[in-house]
């Protein structure tokens, strides 16, 4: 394994416990407007994405136009959500505060939604704002990797000295698209697509074995 410099982080799914969270309530949101979909659906088509991409895949599925309206109402009754129930990832906080080399994150979410989060859960207090990348700063959102690069690019490491922690299809296929080394998390609530077992963290202790010199 190349000598890894810098983790990099995906925010929903790996470092909080969000996805389920958002799923229920775009299941909710449709169902509102007569449109019916599953968590297969949600998995397949939402998950890992932008939330400009999920507008255009909900206009194009299903002729609904995401109105400014209909955004604001998903974004805060998803603002509520996180407010009361949203929580970090078990064992977490035996990674986070102790690794040894930076850390950066790089979330397919708005800027104001991961404030949020991050404040919710107490992470605000470890990624400091330098260290958050969101869609919103590159043209093309994941499966690109566009965004990772612009991460690499800002700590001045080659690609393949990064290494990215990811739940979802799309951000898995940014970070090899971008040559990275990465490994995918399955630790959160939400089920995920089969993966290279040698290739994934089901939970964060999984880390610590694989990742010991990381790690003070």
């Amino acid at each position: 394994m190349t000598d890894i410099q810098l983790v990099i982080f995906d925010c929903d799914g790996v470092l909080i416990d969000s996805e389920v969270l958002s799923m229920n309530l775009w299941i909710s949101l449709l169902a509102e407007k007569g449109i019916n979909i599953d968590e297969a659906y949600f998995k397949s088509h939402f998950l890992g994405r932008s939330f400009s991409h999920v507008k255009a895949h909900v206009y194009q599925a299903f002729e609904l136009s995401v109105t400014p309206a209909l955004a604001d109402t998903f974004a805060q009754r998803l603002r509520h959500v996180f407010t009361q129930h949203l929580r970090v990832t078990p064992g977490l906080y035996e990674v986070l505060p102790k690794l040894r080399i930076p850390s950066a994150l790089a979330t397919s979410s708005s800027p104001q939604r991961t404030q949020h989060a991050l404040a919710c859960t107490g992470l605000d207090t470890l990624f400091t704002p330098q260290q958050i990348f969101t869609a919103a700063q590159v043209k093309n959102g994941k499966p690109a990797p566009d965004l990772f690069l612009l991460v690499a690019r800002h700590y001045s490491v080659a690609p393949q000295h990064c290494l990215v922690i990811e739940d979802s299809e799309p951000g898995l296929l940014a970070a090899k698209a971008a040559g990275m080394q990465w490994r995918h998390y399955t630790g959160g609530s939400h089920m995920q697509a089969r993966c290279d077992a040698q290739q994934t963290l089901t939970n964060w202790k999984e880390f610590v074995v694989q990742f010991p010199h990381l790690l003070y």
